[in-house]
């Protein structure tokens, strides 16, 4: 299987991607750009066509828990072109998270999975708690950012100056890293354009996820995107 592309644990070297210790954390192709040999999908079953959206995830899971391997290669590059229209971007990542619960409820049982940026190959790492529904709560900048800021709020209107305060830190803390760093040399203008998309997308994700997974009887918040720096060819889009 030969991919560039990981929507889920970015960041891996070329070569075999090795598998992580989740069911669902694991590298995820994108199938706009894959070469797939065909035991490979007669042996797991091929596309799942209810998966909407994330028919891709889905493979990527089941060939996960199988003897194969992904292969990453820089030099297999597609371009693709991005929505035009602020609401069809909307619409389109609100489609991701959406139908991603399904994916997750299709290969996971009842438990707290963590997820973090944080942890070897610089992708994400799960921690896995026993619970009795399934919750699936990411650690990203973008969530640690809204979770503190709606903390500090909710401790002052208690009076809870210290509380509040720290929650601030963290809020201010996680806000510079996630909107301003790292700060581009040049083109401000198009790096401020990049940043209002990727928090109006940010958060279609997350909605979407969070909706879906209250279809499929679990709690799903997304993880959200927190790169600020993009290759050139690439801006002002991620």
């Amino acid at each position: 299987m030969i991919t560039r592309d990981f929507l889920v644990t970015g960041g891996f070297n070329n070569g075999y991607v090795p598998k992580l210790g989740s069911a669902v954390i694991q590298p995820v192709f994108a199938s706009a750009n894959i070469a797939v040999r065909r035991e490979v999908l007669n042996e797991v079953g091929g596309f799942d066509n209810a998966a909407g959206t994330r028919e891709d995830a889905d493979l990527s899971l089941k060939i996960a828990a199988t003897r194969w391997l992904i292969f990453h290669d820089e030099r297999a590059r597609v371009q693709h072109e991005f929505r035009a229209r602020l609401g069809q971007l909307c619409k389109q990542w609100y489609r991701y998270g959406l139908d991603h619960a399904y994916v997750l409820r299709k290969h996971t049982r009842p438990g707290l999975e963590l997820f973090s940026r944080t942890g070897t190959h610089r992708g994400m790492m799960g921690y896995r708690i026993p619970f009795p529904i399934r919750v699936f709560l990411p650690l990203t900048l973008f969530h640690v950012f809204h979770f503190s800021t709606a903390a500090a709020l909710i401790c002052w209107y208690f009076s809870l100056p210290y509380l509040a305060a720290a929650c601030g830190v963290v809020a201010a803390l996680s806000g510079i890293k996630h909107f301003l760093l790292p700060l581009p040399r040049k083109r401000f203008r198009e790096w401020a354009v990049f940043l209002c998309l990727r928090y109006v997308m940010n958060w279609a994700f997350v909605i979407g996820g969070f909706i879906g997974g209250l279809r499929h009887g679990m709690i799903n918040l997304e993880p959200a995107h927190d790169r600020n720096s993009m290759p050139e060819e690439t801006w002002p889009c991620e």
